[in-house]
């Protein structure tokens, strides 16, 4: 009787797109596919759909059956998951794989960048923080979200001009040719019309 497959599968999810990467048991890299943010601790339950809408369609494209989930083991790497009530709700899931372990997004990328040498990494998307790896130890820098660091993160700079684009509507400021660009985009040219817009806007909205 013939052994079953197994499969592994790496997620890399940020603020803007999840990542997936399907391999088989000798690691020969079976598909790829993109979804969107996954952030956990912005949002759990989207942070998991992600996974599962790019996981499905990774299995698509390799051909094979999502029966076969219960014979994957899977390692996600997830901005936000620095945060501890974040990383415990993401524990809790009830997924449908052979395993699921986790860590933040940072963590991935330095082992990825520098495997198990010294080395450091700076994460600079929709969000941003940095890591480092020194003798066997691993730190990480920032990473708490746009309303409390990610400085020139994609989603700080995107809020940056939406602050400068209501200064213009409201004739503080004059206008420039990114707000010009940024009214034009959005289809607001009132400052009421764009609060409308932005009020309940995400990080990855705003990068």
């Amino acid at each position: 009787m013939a052994s079953k497959a197994t499969y592994f599968l790496g997620i890399d999810g940020g603020g803007s797109k999840c990542k997936v990467r399907l391999e088989n048991e000798n690691g020969t890299l079976l598909s790829e596919a993109i979804s969107g943010s996954a952030n956990v601790a912005t949002n759990c339950q989207q942070s998991q759909e992600s996974i599962l809408h790019a996981t499905e369609h990774a299995f698509h494209v390799a051909g094979l059956a999502l029966s076969e989930l219960k014979n994957t083991y899977v390692h996600a790497g997830l901005a936000g998951a620095n945060i501890d009530s974040a990383y415990q709700a993401m524990t809790k899931w009830q997924h449908p794989f052979a395993k699921f372990t986790l860590s933040t997004d940072m963590l991935i990328a330095c082992k990825g960048a520098h495997q198990h040498h010294d080395g450091a990494v700076i994460i600079l998307g929709t969000g941003f923080c940095a890591g480092y790896q020194l003798q066997n130890q691993f730190s990480e820098l920032g990473g708490y979200g746009l309303l409390l660091s990610d400085s020139a993160s994609g989603g700080w700079l995107g809020l940056q001009l939406c602050r400068k684009a209501f200064e213009v509507l409201d004739g503080v400021e004059k206008c420039s040719a990114a707000v010009d660009a940024l009214l034009t985009q959005l289809n607001c040219y009132s400052s009421q019309a764009l609060s409308q817009r932005l009020i309940s806007a995400r990080p990855a909205e705003l990068a």
